[in-house]
């Protein structure tokens, strides 16, 4: 039965790769697709947390990693081979982005995780929230398109993928919003949604770097979370900045925030690399540790009293 659906979805792809790929629908498609990965995590989140209000940057935080932390174990767990590593006629574009096993699509559950999160959770005016659901849907409907038309997933990759991002979507704004006014009850959720996904550290754990890479992503996430989890908390109890301060300092803030963590993920990336030219994981680890750790708690903590006072 496996077979038979495997083939049929090859078959579409091989439709939309051989038929009606063109160099300027490739092109189009690479932009969309890149609207549905880390970069967009980072600025998001950002805005959010540093401009809008911060619960709204907190709860898209927590429903996108969580989201990715499920949908990377679920792919360490399957195995299922990306359908270019399969059929090997297939010619798939973008494959750089295509890191780590097939299902589920984590573009798509990253496209709900933080369009669709943030379209479910803003407080603007209803007229203006209504424009964010129509963008977010049709952004994430558009990513999780792309990916087929790629030829970098399957279709029940990205289906799969879409419903399991809206249960966290779901699930992860209702815990976050229920707790929103109780730091321990906040920071109890944090906790045990770190502690559901440590044992895969060990279970997913490759000596061997070069096979560790199928593995890579459910460990950078990893990394990402905890760091988010650590600035949030010391941000509770160190800092009381909010999202009420004048908008041109708003904007520095994030202006700041995300050549920050930018400059460090690929600055980082380049120093790392001398320390260890056959790669490492748990620097792979600590780049986006580091990163995220210092936007959210060292940024703050240097500028404490002008950028980040209200």
């Amino acid at each position: 039965m496996d077979l038979k659906i495997r083939n049929f979805e090859l078959e579409i792809l091989h439709f939309f790769r051989d038929r009606v790929s063109t160099p300027f629908l490739d092109a189009l498609a690479q932009i969309i697709t890149f609207l549905g990965e880390d970069y967009i995590i980072i600025v998001v989140v950002l805005l959010a947390y540093f401009v809008i209000d911060k619960q709204l940057g907190k709860t898209i935080a927590y429903v996108a990693l969580s989201n990715l932390l499920i949908n990377n174990t679920i792919k360490c767990i399957v195995k299922y081979p990306r359908p270019f590593t399969y059929d090997e006629t297939l010619k798939a574009s973008r494959v750089e982005t295509a890191t780590g096993y097939s299902f589920p699509s984590g573009h798509t559950q990253n496209a709900v995780g933080v369009y669709l999160t943030f379209a479910y959770n803003n407080k603007f005016k209803e007229k203006v929230r209504k424009i964010i659901w129509i963008v977010s849907i049709c952004l994430t409907v558009l990513i999780g398109f792309s990916r087929i038309y790629l030829g970098v997933h399957y279709p029940k990759d990205v289906l799969v993928g879409a419903l399991i991002g809206v249960g966290c979507m779901f699930l992860g704004s209702f815990l976050m919003n229920k707790f929103k006014d109780n730091f321990k009850g906040t920071l109890l959720l944090f906790l045990i949604t770190l502690a559901i996904f440590t044992p895969f550290l060990f279970i997913f754990y490759q000596k061997d770097y070069a096979t560790a890479t199928l593995y890579k992503d459910f460990y950078l996430i990893y990394a990402l979370y905890a760091a988010c989890v650590l600035g949030f908390i010391l941000d509770e109890k160190m800092f009381d900045y909010s999202c009420n301060a004048p908008l041109w300092k708003r904007l520095v803030r994030f202006a700041v925030a995300v050549v920050v963590a930018l400059a460090l993920k690929e600055g980082l990336k380049i120093i790392f690399k001398l320390i260890a030219p056959n790669g490492s994981l748990f620097l792979d680890m600590a780049r986006y540790f580091l990163m995220t750790f210092s936007v959210i708690f060292i940024l703050p903590l240097i500028f404490k009293k002008n950028l980040f006072k209200d």
